[in-house]
């Protein structure tokens, strides 16, 4: 049968517009399953669904390992962290991933979780003003609304510089709205460093919690025994007779068995903190130093009430009771008992300007009374009053010689009849150590012009008000014996509280500017019928650099009580109280050991911060100085290299030489010399796991000294070492030091750490261990563990304990009788024996 071609043709023809129309529809649908296709999930996806992307394989490589070794990205734009994953990539990959919290946990879960990696790390920074961390924790836990924050709200947070700070305030004041991380991200100005560091600490909207809500914590800890408070109260009281000294050799107690000492009672602190959204908030402390008796010695309390509008005025805060306060460069007024070398202003080195209620453990030179700050228009204003006393050395006519800060607060009024130190027993003109022994009434304040975010003058002045006269003198505090030991240095003592009636005046100003990625500042500070201080900073940051330089000049009788700006030295340091054994009452030793206020020096420090490669970061602290009290010359290099080859590793070199050249005020010219080099190599394993390797090695080179060389009473000093002298081969020699650490962290779940570390040490090493500082001396080995556990969702624990045992050493010690140095004193020579102790710290906090 024949067929027609032409429906043949027809037929074919339908089937191939039939097949061409299938076709279609099989695209459109798989191009329409493509379109709804659900992003990948980047922090929960399988290693095959992030190889699947397509980016390359280096970066795919990063990206796998940024999940292993430091958990999940927070948003989008952290990516950027991930090395090789350019700009481009980031685009293609916008709506092929997401980033959504782990599973089975929610975001405010989350960001719980950041808030104690947060705490953990702040508490590390020994040294650091415990109010200041207070306050960045109330600022995790209660963000800074960023609509209505203000320049030094943000250039007080850690890692946040003014030029970081005025970029996001002109952001906001130009009319943009930041509503994410994304929005912050785009600020003009702000750098990727700034960004990293705020954005744990700020807030995009008006609204947060208006309920009551707070935190408390209770600590109790047995803290190692620095060496110098343990020698001040080991060193030997004698019983008085009629003997013409104040000592005699045949009754020996110390004031551990005279004080109930033998047995350490440990610290002890409690604190409650309670707020009302950021409006208001309260705030109370109990806390007991190691060695006090009194479980309520340090007390302290305060309410503030906060972002209130006065008619045209703005409250930023009112605080009534017990607060702290900083302004400017800390140079005329910042109010802490902690000393902290070198401290800028800048990157970590913080100081939280204006009010900030106080719960710290500090006892003197801080505030208690009411202040506020009030803003209005460009201006603002600060205004403070303060009533409250201070712990002093006294003499017997009820003149101040010194005041002093005590820890623990051991008074003289405590040490029984029997001894000479008693006041009772003193002659007129013999001093002794009195705690809330003189009233002070502090007022003042500071008026400051903003031209434009981070660019400000301002005026501070206080005046400080005492029921006592100021009179410094070595009658009655330094042994007669021991006068001829003063020296130059001694200067910042005796040019010290020279009061024209019983008040001190101290006013002056600052100023910061910042200009594109710059900022400068610069304060003065003059004390009335005194000296005056000058410091000036200069900052600069890019991309991978940034630049520091500061200059500060101190005059030796600039006696101001709450300067707490930039400095290398503490006041009294290497002066004659330093030397316990020289001292009437021992314990006249703390007005060196706990100085909080600068010493008198005029001189230069820079540092910088280069990343070279991603691999490899480099910073470089220097700084030359001049003691103005003796003329004595400062320098100190510190350079560091981190190098990252891989995720994993990190390598970190830390190298510090330091000198001291004693001339200006003698012939001849005595070099002290620092030298230590630090190695360090961590291993990050699994889930934030990680091992760490710390090698430690230096030596400390010294001129003879008075009190390890010659006579007690001003024998002859040789730079070689003489038996028939009596001049110790401690007097010049050099001290070797090394110590091996290892320390090991893991992470058992998300709620749970562990860590273990062991040290051998054979000279001085210092070093941080978990969120402690810690110093130790001589050879002896330590071992510790710390467990991190939140129990829920609101209460953690930490706990952490410490084994120390020192090897038997042969000692000299000249302070001992204070008597000529014999070679062959078999008390002095003889061996101690091993000496063994632990430590512990349990610490509950709990959050509602």
């Amino acid at each position: 049968m024949r067929h027609d071609p032409l429906p043949e043709r027809g037929r074919q023809g339908g089937m191939r517009r039939f097949a061409r129309a299938a076709l279609s529809a099989f695209l459109l649908a798989a191009s329409a399953t493509a379109a709804g296709a659900q992003p990948v999930d980047i922090n929960n996806a399988g290693p095959d669904e992030i190889r699947a992307l397509g980016l390359p394989s280096e970066v795919t490589a990063a990206l796998l390992d940024h999940l292993k070794y430091l958990g999940p990205f927070e948003s989008f734009y952290d990516l950027r962290q991930v090395p090789g994953l350019t700009q481009t990539m980031l685009r293609d990959l916008r709506d092929k991933v997401e980033i959504r919290p782990l599973r089975n946990r929610d975001v405010d879960v989350q960001r719980l979780d950041r808030l104690y990696e947060q705490i953990s790390r702040l508490t590390s920074q020994e040294g650091a003003n415990e109010a200041l961390i207070d306050s960045y924790i109330d600022q995790l836990r209660v963000p800074i609304n960023l609509a209505t924050a203000t320049t030094d709200q943000l250039q007080a947070l850690p890692g946040v510089s003014p030029i970081d700070a005025a970029a996001i305030v002109r952001h906001v004041q130009s009319g943009r709205r930041i509503r994410s991380a994304r929005d912050l991200r785009s600020t003009p100005g702000l750098s990727h460093y700034g960004w990293r560091s705020a954005r744990d600490y700020i807030r995009y909207d008006d609204e947060i919690g208006r309920g009551f809500s707070g935190d408390a914590q209770i600590r109790f800890t047995r803290p190692v025994t620095f060496t110098d408070t343990e020698d001040i109260f080991r060193e030997d009281y004698y019983s008085a007779d009629n003997d013409s000294t104040y000592y005699n050799q045949q009754a020996v107690r110390d004031a551990y068995s005279l004080l109930g000492l033998d047995a350490q009672t440990p610290e002890l602190t409690t604190k409650i903190r309670g707020r009302m959204g950021d409006e208001w908030d309260i705030g109370i402390i109990a806390h007991r130093n190691v060695f006090e008796q009194d479980r309520l010695e340090t007390l302290k309390a305060y309410s503030t009430i906060k972002n209130q509008r006065i008619g045209p005025f703005k409250l930023d805060r009112f605080v009534l009771g017990n607060y702290s306060l900083a302004m400017g460069q800390g140079l005329i007024l910042e109010t802490t008992d902690f000393f902290r070398p070198r401290k800028t202003g800048l990157v970590y080195d913080k100081r939280q300007q204006g009010i900030l209620g106080d719960i710290s453990r500090s006892t003197q030179h801080t505030l208690r009374g009411a202040a506020a700050e009030l803003g209005w228009n460009k201006f603002r204003l600060i205004t403070f009053w303060s009533d409250s006393d201070r712990d002093a050395i006294l003499d017997s006519a009820g003149q101040v010689r010194a005041l002093v800060t005590l820890n623990p607060r051991i008074d003289s009024y405590d040490f029984p009849d029997t001894l000479a130190l008693h006041p009772g027993q003193l002659d007129s003109s013999d001093a002794y150590i009195a705690t809330d022994a003189v009233h002070e009434t502090t007022w003042g304040g500071s008026l400051r012009y903003e031209f434009m975010p981070g660019t400000h003058v301002a005026v501070t002045g206080y005046e400080s008000l005492y029921d006592r006269f100021f009179l410094p003198s070595f009658d009655g505090v330094i042994l007669d014996d021991a006068m001829d030991k003063t020296g130059p240095v001694d200067n910042e003592y005796l040019r010290s509280n020279q009061l024209k009636g019983k008040y001190r005046r101290v006013i002056g100003g600052d100023a910061q500017a910042v200009w594109k990625n710059t900022v400068t500042q610069v304060e003065y500070g003059k004390q009335q019928n005194g000296g005056d201080a000058f410091i000036a900073t200069a900052f600069a940051q890019w991309s991978n650099l940034n630049l520091l330089l500061s200059f500060r000049d101190y005059d030796v009788d600039y006696d101001n009580p709450y300067n707490r700006a930039f400095s290398e030295k503490e006041r009294y340091n290497g002066t004659i109280f330093e030397d316990p054994f020289r001292l009437t009452n021992p314990l006249m030793a703390e007005l060196a050991l706990n100085s909080a206020q600068p010493a008198p020096e005029r001189g230069f420090y820079g540092s910088t911060r280069f990343r070279l490669h991603r691999t490899l970061l480099a910073t470089v602290d220097y700084s030359t100085w001049m003691r103005k009290s003796d003329g004595s010359a400062f320098k100190r290099l510190v350079p560091r290299l981190e190098f990252q080859p891989t995720w994993p590793i990190r390598l970190q070199w830390r190298h510090k030489w330091q000198s001291r050249n004693e001339e200006g005020f003698a012939e001849t010219v005595q070099i002290s010399q620092t030298v230590e080099d630090r190695f360090r190599l961590r291993v990050l394993l699994s889930d934030r796991n990680s091992v760490e390797f710390l090698y430690h090695i230096g030596y400390t080179r010294w001129p003879s000294r008075g009190r390890l060389a010659g006579t007690a009473d001003g024998g002859p000093v040789y730079r070689d070492p003489d038996p028939n002298e009596n001049v110790p081969l401690q007097g010049s020699a050099t001290e070797p030091s090394t110590a091996l650490r290892a320390t090991i962290s893991h992470r058992v779940n998300e709620r749970l750490k562990l860590r273990l570390g062991a040290t051998a040490f054979d000279g001085f090493f210092w070093d941080f261990e978990d969120t402690e500082f810690l110093v130790v001396d001589g050879e002896g080995t330590r071992v510790w563990f710390s467990i991190w556990d939140r129990l829920s969702d609101h209460i953690s624990l930490y706990l952490k304990g410490a084994w120390q045992r020192n090897n038997p050493t042969t000692w000299r010690d000249a302070r001992r009788y204070n008597g000529e140095f014999e070679f062959n004193s078999q008390p002095n020579d003889a061996p101690l024996e091993i000496s063994e102790s632990t430590q512990f710290r349990l610490q509950l906090d709990y959050t509602w």
